[in-house]
């Protein structure tokens, strides 16, 4: 799958540059308040500098409300 290969290049390229990365995957039928709740944990986390949310999202998730928190 494309995104899948999207994703290994960009932990190789972080890790090529020094940058500790982690994936967190989530499956189908995840509840839009369980990656609210991750993503708001992660933006507490004083040692999590950044997050990227891999697009496209399942269709039940709101795609808008999760990129902005």
């Amino acid at each position: 799958m494309a995104s899948e290969r999207y994703v290994k290049n960009k932990i190789k390229r972080c890790e090529k540059v020094g940058i500790e990365s982690e994936i967190i995957e989530v499956g189908e039928l995840v509840p839009q308040e369980e990656i609210e709740m991750i993503i708001e944990n992660l933006n507490s986390d004083k040692e999590v500098t950044a997050i990227l949310l891999q697009l496209p999202l399942y269709p039940h998730l709101d795609e808008f409300h999760l990129t902005n928190l």
